[in-house]
């Protein structure tokens, strides 16, 4: 199955309001920002803005008392990195279908870690 945009950014979308909603963008955050610093140098340095601002908002996030602005921003950079690492990687013939569907499972992972809701 190959990875599409469309894809990375259904999975790097704000998950729906919940106390696990911030951790679990941070931790988005910490899984594109691990990916980008394994990318090539040059592709490292086209991403770099889109990395800060991953970091920079995983931190604002984790600082903020109301976080819906620091949500909606991480969530929009997140989609932005992911977008960005996914396009490095289609056109980087070092990385194959093999690499883009990997991070589209560890990302699918740590959704997979936040509880679900239990119908009532």
């Amino acid at each position: 199955m190959a990875l599409t945009s469309y894809s990375i950014a259904t999975m790097t979308r704000m998950p729906s309001s919940g106390a696990q909603a911030p951790r679990l963008m941070v931790r988005i955050a910490h899984t594109l920002h691990r990916r980008w610093e394994q990318l090539g140098a040059s592709e490292r340095e086209r991403l770099a803005p889109l990395a800060r601002a991953v970091k920079e908002g995983a931190l604002e996030l984790r600082g903020r008392a109301d976080s819906a602005t620091a949500e909606r921003e991480l969530a929009a950079a997140n989609k932005a990195l992911a977008d960005g690492i996914a396009d490095a990687m289609r056109s980087d013939p070092d990385y194959g279908t093999t690499e883009i569907e990997a991070l589209r499972d560890e990302l699918q992972r740590e959704l997979d870690r936040v509880p679900r809701r239990r119908a009532a």
